[in-house]
Order: C-alpha cells, then structure tokens, then sequence
C-alpha cells in the first residue's frame, strides 16, 4: 500500500515539473541573445615617438569611425585593417602616422569614436601633451592646415577645405592656411563662416592663395562670411585668393568687424563688408578689383594702395585717417558719406569723388597728384579745408576755404 502511494506520489511530481517546464521555454525564447554593447573603453594618447594620435576601443560594431563631437563622427581610421581585432580596436592612427594630419587632435582634445551599430559614440579624451591644441568652453578653437585638412572643427566640416565655421563662438589660427595644395586653387575658399556671431582671430598667421605667384583669378575668398551678423575678423594677412581676401556682405544689420587686416594680391576686392561694418588698421593693396568696399559703416586708419579699381568704395559710410595711392580708379568714391582727415594721391582716376549720390560732406583732407579730379563732388556736397593739388576741383559747395596748388581755391 505504501510502495504505491510512494508511486503516485512521484508521478503528481513528475508532471507539475513538466508543466513548470513547458510554461518557462516561452519565457527563454522571448529573452533571446542578449544586445551587443555600445563602443566602450575607449583611450587616446599621443605616441610618445611619432607624436600621433592613437586610439583603442572595446565592443565595436563593424567598421570604426571617429570625430571631433558625439554628433559627428564621419572619418575612418588610417589603419583600421591593421589595428582592428574583431570588436576591439589597438592604437589606430587619425591619419598616416608620420603625417601632421596624425599629431592633430580634435579641438578640446576629444576623439569620439563611433562604430555601426548606432549607438552613441565613446569619448576619449587625450589628457598628455594636448593642452596646445584644447579649445572650446577653455578658449578659443584652434584650427590649423592640418586641422582643416582632417576636417570636424566644427558640425558638418568636411575634410579639406574651405574650413566650415558651422557654430557661434570663438576660433584662432596656430598655423598658416594654404590652399595653393587643392585643386583648382583660386576657386577654394579658405575659412567659410554659416553662423552668426562668430570671431576668428588669424593670431599674425596668414591665409594663402595662388595669385601669390600667378595672376589667375576665380572664386576664392579668404574668408567668407555673406548674410551671417556679428562677425569679427582680425590680426592677420590674405593674400593671393581668387576673389576676395574678407567677404562679409549681403544683409542689412549685420554689423561685421574687420580689424588689422593685410588684404593683399587677392583677384578681387581685398575687404568687403556689409551693413553696419567697421573697418580699422587695415591695408589692401594690390589687389586685382577694389581694396576696401564697405556700405554703411565705418573705415578709418587704413590704406588702399595699387589696386585694380578704386582704393575705397563706400556708401552710408564716414572714412577718417585713410591713405590711397596709385590705385587704377578713384582713390576714394563715396557716396551719402563723409570723408575727413584723408590723403588721396596719385590715383588714375579723382583723388576724392563724391559725384555719384550726395550729399557728401568733404573736409580736412589732402589730395593731389590724380589724373583727374583731386575732387569731383555731387552739386549737393559741401567740401572745406582741403588741400588739393593743380587737378582741381568740379562741383559742390565751397563752405569754408581750400587751398588749391598754394593758393586759395576760387
């Protein structure tokens, strides 16, 4: 009687086991493979030889990628055949190792690293021998040839150039840019701003075209930023681009600053700005069109010498403390404008020509030695204490005296 209670019993546990059983495989089944993870462990050094960047990683998905912020991470590894292992990565180069393309971090000194899976990428911060290069929250954003070159100083810049300022903030030269390197180089822009209120500082570096050593012109600027407001571009030289060394122009209010400027052989204007602008302790000279060109705003303590067209165009404007010389047109042309304190000499055109829209208010300048006018004015200028040379004067209102070659002008 006992042995088959001992059966039955056994049997009743038997079948709950089962039935246990058959309700948790459904259960296994849906939990499947766990999810591979996100790139992780991530590390970046400068190889203590060569300089270059080099980058590890764990858990990553099909091919690599890295860039300079979570967002963008678009550029491949130099020797990713030879430094990945499956889903690990061993101190992959940015770019060929003994390039200066591979000693060039990413501004802030942070590698994001990115893989296929398209999960969020993995910083790795370069914490030795990067402080030169560290920009950001902590100052400025370096950019230099080899930067523009890797491409990623700010969202959406492509290796190459013309370097994209895609961002407001702060950005400074620690190099020279050159793209006398890319092909058809007089239609490359350098450094091309599509953001407002953005300052880049070129730090006395310059920016370099091909017109250094050639006369081919084309599409070029140095540094171009149309219909963007609050730019300032300072403390450097441009010179042989295709067109323009600075063009900021197209929108009204846009209130540009372009300050201690050499702007020189460039196939264009050397500095064009827009609205609301303030151009100081510039030169342009030699330039294949105008050297300075500006509507509504301010020049003063500037030169425009040898330039194809008129040294300084403006309009809405006041120019002050200015010299032209030996320019192809006017030396300075203006209209709606005043224009004080300036010299104008030797221009193939009129020293000072205001002839255009008036009125102008003409005073205290010197021009002589022009081809034509030393002043050609509107019939609703007013013009005073001007010294001229034998070119002479056409139109305007004399309110007040000027000499004209030592005598006083009748």
């Amino acid at each position: 009687m006992l042995a088959a209670m001992t059966i039955d019993r056994e049997r009743l546990v038997s079948r709950a086991l089962s039935r246990v059983a058959a309700a948790i495989v459904p259960v296994i089944l849906v939990c499947g493979p766990a999810a591979h993870a996100a790139v992780s462990a991530c590390k970046a050094k400068l190889d203590t030889k060569t300089g270059a960047v080099e980058v590890s990683a764990s858990d990553v998905t099909g091919a690599p990628s890295w860039g300079p912020s979570a967002d963008s991470t678009p550029f491949a590894f130099f020797d990713v055949g030879a430094c990945q292992d499956g889903d690990t990565l061993k101190d992959c180069t940015l770019a060929e190792p003994t390039s200066n393309a591979a000693r060039t971090a990413p501004a802030g000194c942070a590698v994001y690293v990115g893989d296929e899976s398209g999960d969020p990428p993995c910083v790795a911060y370069i914490k030795k021998g990067c402080a030169v290069l560290a920009g950001g929250a902590d100052g400025p954003i370096v950019i230099t040839q080899e930067r523009a070159l890797i491409g990623g100083v700010t969202v959406g810049d492509a290796p190459g150039f013309p370097v994209t300022i895609s961002q407001p903030g702060s950005y400074r030269l620690a190099t020279d840019l050159d793209v006398r390197g890319e092909p058809s180089p007089e239609n490359v822009t350098a450094i091309d701003i599509t953001s407002d209120d953005v300052a880049v500082d070129l730090n006395g570096f310059a920016i370099l075209g091909p017109r250094l050593t050639g006369t081919v012109t084309g599409t070029g600027d140095g540094v171009q930023g149309n219909g963007k407001y609050r730019l300032v571009v300072r403390n450097g030289r441009i010179s042989g681009m295709g067109d323009a060394g600075v063009d900021i122009f197209g929108s009204s209010y846009q209130g540009p600053q372009i300050v201690d400027i050499v702007a020189g052989r460039n196939g264009g204007t050397g500095i064009h700005a827009g609205s609301g602008a303030l151009v100081a302790g510039c030169t342009a000279v030699n330039n294949g069109s105008g050297g300075i060109g500006i509507d509504i705003g301010l020049v003063r303590d500037s030169v425009a010498q040898h330039n194809g067209s008129n040294g300084i165009t403006a309009s809405w404007a006041t120019i002050s403390n200015c010299a032209t010389y030996n320019n192809g047109g006017d030396g300075i042309r203006v209209t709606n404008s005043t224009v004080t304190g300036c010299t104008s000499r030797g221009n193939h055109g009129d020293g000072i020509d205001g002839s255009g829209v008036g009125p102008n208010l003409i005073t205290g300048n010197t021009a002589a030695g022009n081809l034509s006018d030393e002043l050609r004015m509107h019939a609703t200028d007013g013009y005073s204490n001007n010294v001229l040379g034998s070119a002479g004067i056409s139109g305007g209102v004399a309110i007040g005296d000027n000499l004209c070659a030592g005598v006083v002008c009748p």
